[in-house]
């Protein structure tokens, strides 16, 4: 079994900035964002998606769904979210306001329930 849960960008970055956050490595691929594709990083699987525009001048915010298996611990998945940032080059002011989302997301679950750490 495994678990996912969903961070939601703010809706304030570039393109530019989300590319940096869940695009392609390969410069090779060119500059796009990997919405719907996997990456894979550690014991964490990432993807991102765009919530579709319903209202004319509306700027849809991404998301990025982090999943990881039950047998690794949420501190773990933590941990290799964090080196996957870090990795991606993301400032580190940055990488610690991720985190927050990070645990955010995983402190209730769908019926509001407190997790624990």
């Amino acid at each position: 079994m495994d678990i996912t849960l969903r961070i939601d960008l703010p809706s304030s970055l570039t393109y530019e900035e989300e590319q940096e956050l869940v695009g392609h490595d390969d410069p090779e691929q060119g500059k796009a964002i990997n919405y719907g594709q996997p990456i894979m990083f550690g014991h964490i699987r990432l993807v991102a998606s765009r919530k579709m525009m319903k209202v004319i001048g509306y700027k849809a915010f991404t998301t990025i769904d982090i999943t990881w298996s039950t047998q690794i611990t949420r501190a773990q998945a933590q941990s290799a979210f964090a080196a996957y940032l870090r990795h991606r080059g993301i400032e580190e002011t940055a990488v610690r306001s991720y985190l927050i989302r990070f645990d955010n997301a995983c402190a209730v679950d769908e019926n509001g329930n407190f997790l624990e750490a």
